[in-house]
């Protein structure tokens, strides 16, 4: 696989409210490979609305382009997650246990959210 990261030494600056986004799929790549490709068409989407033709930020566009293609045909299961009406209820299901989780902590007393918010 093409590493995209190479790319993001050199991220534009007019790119950099993006790089959150790309440090999270850094992070995902090695145990959330659906979030990956989730961070990056997000990514890419944002890229595309910019409308900036520069150089640089032409080759990060085409370089995760083809990243995003090879995860797609690596991962099988990504494929019916590629389009938003069949990735709706896999998306549900992660916010779900997201939330059950922070209730968890909440109720253990190890993180609260109220808290945090009015404190």
């Amino acid at each position: 696989m093409t590493d995209w990261k190479v790319s993001m030494r050199e991220l534009p600056v007019v790119y950099g409210a993006l790089s959150p986004f790309l440090k999270l799929a850094a992070k995902f790549r090695s145990y959330n490979i659906i979030g990956e490709y989730w961070c990056l068409k997000y990514v890419l989407q944002r890229m595309y609305k910019m409308k900036i033709y520069s150089k640089e930020c032409i080759q990060l566009a085409f370089s995760l382009m083809s990243y995003v293609k090879q995860v797609r045909l690596e991962f099988p299961l990504i494929i019916p997650l590629a389009d938003k009406r069949s990735a709706a209820p896999f998306i549900l299901c992660e916010a779900t246990r997201m939330f059950e989780r922070a209730d968890t902590f909440d109720r253990h007393a190890r993180y609260s959210v109220y808290y945090s918010f009015y404190i």
